[in-house]
């Protein structure tokens, strides 16, 4: 059993696909599932993104579907993290 990922790691991980989905303009929100394969992801996971949709950074159209968009705040608030990891691969 691996142990769990890091609010770091996460962030990495979801990022680009968030950063794409803003900035191509698309309403559709980006799913973001965990890994069946790594049960052990999905409460970190979970707890990550509930704590990006309170501080403003994400929103949740639909309840209960884990599809979620950046606001314009969390890309601004991302942008420097958002471009290492597409310059570095992982920031």
């Amino acid at each position: 059993m691996q142990p769990a990922p890091t609010k770091e790691a996460i962030l990495n991980d979801i990022l680009l696909g968030l950063a794409d989905t803003y900035e191509a303009g698309n309403i559709r929100p980006f799913m973001i599932e965990p890994d069946p394969d790594h049960p052990e992801e999905f409460e970190p996971l979970r707890e990550c993104l509930a704590e990006l949709v309170s501080e403003g950074w994400l929103v949740q159209p639909i309840r209960g579907i884990r599809a979620y968009n950046l606001t314009h705040d969390g890309y601004r608030h991302f942008r420097a993290k958002i471009q290492a990891v597409r310059t570095l691969g992982k920031a």
